[in-house]
């Protein structure tokens, strides 16, 4: 399994002495692996390849407004100070079964994943549970994506911990604040609030069991990240703050906010398209090429998409209407586990073979298309992407168009 795991000597006990920190302060020495780029159709410019946030302080003073620049430098001795002390952790509990556990188990909060599970839920006819899910993963994803990019923070060093992985990408990224622990508490947030809510139709037995699965999920990501090396004590802990906040919000409003969706016009997901597009259009350029932004895209075009589609199978004949509208037919009883499971496998594959079909579609198509708009000043302008008009052919070695994408 390709865990990154250099060899050089780690921390036997916490040190948090000036002199300690003093080691790496632009981290100039540090080993870094060779990282493969995840593209969009736009190619981004050239990278040598350095840690997200690594670069001297020059490099950011330079590159950021100077009140994101003082934000970073407040917060950066909080970042150093951790390092010690999540080596000797990382130290003390490190083993080959939990790197195992902690690397495959890091993929739940993945787009592959997302991009396999989330489906299941509205085919199964949980449509309010699927679109709560949307909506918070999405916002997990953006909003801590907005995050990274503004205050551009690192991840812990490394040397001295071990970075234990199976993405490619996670060192392009920014660490402040994580991602994962966002999305973990959101789900066990959201789940708790599902599961005791007076409607909820199962057992107590079940929900206690579901409960507990709730919160192990939740900790043993956030651990996750500590043990992995990809994040400190700051980055979960606001991470997780910005998951529960996110969930209870949803919590509140959110049916509000279907029922709204569902009881307007074509002019309701046209908004919900416009807030989008224009928290886009603002979100922070970074100091480095980092891949948030690519992420943050992705996520708000699905939300897009969810919302419209939401809409539309809502006002269909295909829909049921019971218990919230646009839910997917569904009946167990009526349809059988062999058939139920069949549906899903097909479903599945059906999302595979879609994605291979049209990401090269993509890549083909939208360079054209961005060209077009470039012409009447339309274009959203990026600091590491090249437009489309610069280019006429996407290089064979930054194509995403594969069949199974990356965990990263």
């Amino acid at each position: 399994m390709p865990f990154d795991a250099p060899n050089e000597p780690m921390y036997s006990s916490p040190n948090a002495s000036r002199g300690e920190l003093e080691k790496f302060p632009d981290l100039d020495d540090a080993v870094l692996p060779e990282i493969a780029i995840d593209t969009s159709a736009t190619p981004p410019a050239p990278s040598n390849n350095r840690d997200a946030g690594m670069r001297s302080l020059d490099h950011y003073r330079r590159k950021l407004p100077t009140w994101r620049y003082k934000m970073r430098q407040s917060l950066l001795p909080l970042i150093r100070w951790e390092t010690p002390y999540l080596a000797w952790m990382q130290d003390k509990m490190r083993s080959p079964a939990l790197d195992s556990y902690f690397a495959i188990t890091a993929n739940l909060g993945t787009h592959t994943f997302f991009m396999v599970v989330l489906p299941i839920l509205f085919w199964c006819g949980y449509t309010s549970l699927g679109r709560g899910m949307v909506h918070i993963l999405a916002n997990g994803v953006f909003f801590t994506g907005f995050l990274k990019d503004m205050l551009s923070l690192p991840r812990p060093l490394s040397p001295p911990l071990h970075r234990i992985t199976m993405s490619g990408s996670a060192a392009l990224e920014y660490g402040f604040p994580s991602t994962h622990s966002a999305n973990a508490v959101s789900v066990a947030v959201y789940a708790l609030f599902t599961l005791r809510a007076p409607d909820c139709p199962l057992a107590p037995t079940t929900k206690l069991i579901l409960e507990g699965l709730s919160y192990a999920y939740a900790l043993s990501i956030i651990l996750g990240r500590l043990y992995c090396g990809m994040h400190g004590f700051l980055d979960v802990i606001i991470g997780s703050l910005m998951g529960a906040t996110i969930s209870i919000i949803e919590c509140v409003y959110g049916a509000d906010v279907d029922n709204y969706l569902h009881n307007s016009s074509w002019r309701a997901p046209l908004l919900v398209a416009v807030v989008i597009i224009i928290l886009v259009r603002i979100h922070p350029e970074p100091a480095d090429d980092c891949p948030c932004f690519d992420d943050s895209v992705a996520f708000a075009g699905v939300m897009i998409g969810c919302e419209l589609g939401d809409w539309h199978y809502s006002n269909s004949s295909f829909s049921w209407s019971h218990p919230v509208p646009a839910t997917v037919p569904f009946s167990l009883d009526h349809m059988g586990w062999p058939m139920a499971i069949t549906r899903i496998i097909v479903g599945v594959l059906i999302i595979f073979l879609w994605r291979e079909v049209m990401k090269p579609a993509m890549l083909k198509s939208l360079p054209h298309l961005f060209r077009f708009i470039e012409q009447f000043g339309l274009i959203l302008p990026r600091k590491f992407f090249m437009p489309a008009s610069e280019y006429k052919k996407i290089p064979a070695s930054l194509r995403v168009d594969n069949v199974m994408p990356s965990v990263s």
